[in-house]
């Protein structure tokens, strides 16, 4: 069944810095001085809170309350919109990118669910997918812009998938990986799911459904998971640690002295931030606390990429950026 849709044109100047680029854009968004080593906090177009970021073709894209969109453009950042998919200013909580990063899907209250065209900037809000209007509290998506799959996941445990393509989204039967546990968080890569729930459990894609594959011992609330591949997961908790899989176990490879909201990993690199201002960042295999220049709750972070620096967001919309 093909979600009901709507289309904005949403006002954005192209921009995809070169490495020498940086300096000068990062220094605009500080109002002209030299961003000094580090994490710096930057400008936003937002008071309310942001609680999820993601790094695309053309810099980085974070939500929030109120559904709003921000996203870095050129010289600072500026609202995409400041009313999301959905209507009645639903909050959004989470958001993903496709694997070209031309494509955003974020969701959040009240069954708003909306994709971001990145080259566009047309706005398609597919709120309320097969008549679902409880609030998401995940989304994940697989696959290049056009030809892409986005899952949905909710507090009572549903996961609502779905294939877009030709401006349609045609939305799949709706399953329960946590048994009905409420699902923190899920990542999809190259159609290798994994959810985390609120309860300790992680649960993995088989052929014919969802494992369960830990964290036995765990004891501890889920926050989120990034996904490399079905033999790198890692996820965060709400006592501060990381946990890490290797296609059979689970590690505890750091303990924080604040909870975790978010972890985006890529390979050798990663980045986890949450509450206070942590941050911790992953240098030479090891998990270790990087100095942050803000107290404010950390909700989201993105690693950066030749063009762009690393982000995260958080509340009050803060957004730090990382110079080095």
């Amino acid at each position: 069944m093909s979600g009901e849709q709507s289309n904005r044109a949403i006002t954005r100047r192209a921009a995809i810095s070169t490495g020498a680029a940086v300096l000068a854009t990062m220094a605009g968004c500080l109002g002209g001085t030299r961003p000094s080593h580090g994490w710096n906090e930057v400008n936003a177009p937002t008071d309310g809170a942001l609680y999820d970021v993601v790094m695309t073709l053309d810099g980085p894209v974070a939500v929030g309350e109120g559904g709003v969109v921000v996203g870095r453009r050129e010289s600072e950042w500026q609202a995409i919109t400041e009313n999301g998919p959905g209507g009645a200013s639903n909050g959004l909580v989470a958001a993903d990118v496709t694997d070209d990063g031309n494509a955003v899907w974020f969701a959040g209250d009240s069954g708003a669910i909306g994709r971001l065209n990145v080259v566009s900037g047309r706005i398609t809000d597919y709120s309320a997918p097969s008549g679902k209007t409880s609030s998401w509290e995940g989304v994940a998506v697989d696959g290049r812009s056009g030809n892409e799959s986005v899952y949905a996941v909710n507090g009572s445990g549903e996961l609502l998938p779905g294939t877009y393509g030709g401006g349609t989204v045609s939305w799949g039967a709706v399953t329960k990986p946590s048994g009905g546990e409420s699902v923190a968080a899920i990542d999809v890569r190259h159609g290798t799911g994994f959810v985390a729930d609120t309860g300790g459990g992680v649960y993995r894609t088989t052929g014919d459904g969802w494992r369960t594959v830990g964290i036995r011992g765990a004891g501890v609330s889920l926050t989120d998971l990034s996904v490399v591949d079905d033999a790198l997961v890692d996820v965060t908790t709400e006592e501060g640690e990381i946990y890490a899989y290797n296609g059979h176990n689970w590690l505890s490879v750091t303990t924080g002295k604040s909870a975790l909201h978010a972890i985006d990993r890529r390979s050798e690199r990663g980045l986890a931030v949450g509450v206070g201002g942590a941050i911790q960042s992953l240098d030479a295999s090891q998990w270790r606390s990087q100095e942050s220049p803000t107290s404010n709750t950390l909700h989201g972070c993105a690693l950066g990429s030749a063009s762009y620096a690393d982000v995260a967001v958080g509340a009050n919309g803060m957004v730090l950026e990382l110079f080095s």
